[in-house]
């Protein structure tokens, strides 16, 4: 099975590390958003102008990942 390993050289790479370290919890952010956002469009009643702004909202989350080619 192939494998893969990242390497820091730490103090230096700090921050680089620490942001591979926390992808997964950044993606389970963003899909809990997400659906949250879906959850509310589909089933709570709401003024038209909030339900446009969690429309927006969505397709701004949805565009970003798109434009940086990430998979959720």
């Amino acid at each position: 099975m192939p494998t893969a390993t990242l390497s820091f050289r730490l103090p230096e790479e700090e921050e680089d590390f620490r942001e591979a370290q926390e992808a997964a919890q950044w993606k389970h952010l963003i899909t809990d958003i997400t659906s949250h956002i879906r959850t509310q469009l589909k089933h709570v009643e709401m003024p038209a102008e909030k339900y446009v702004a969690f429309e927006e909202i969505r397709d701004l989350i949805w565009a970003s990942i798109e434009e940086r080619g990430l998979k959720m």
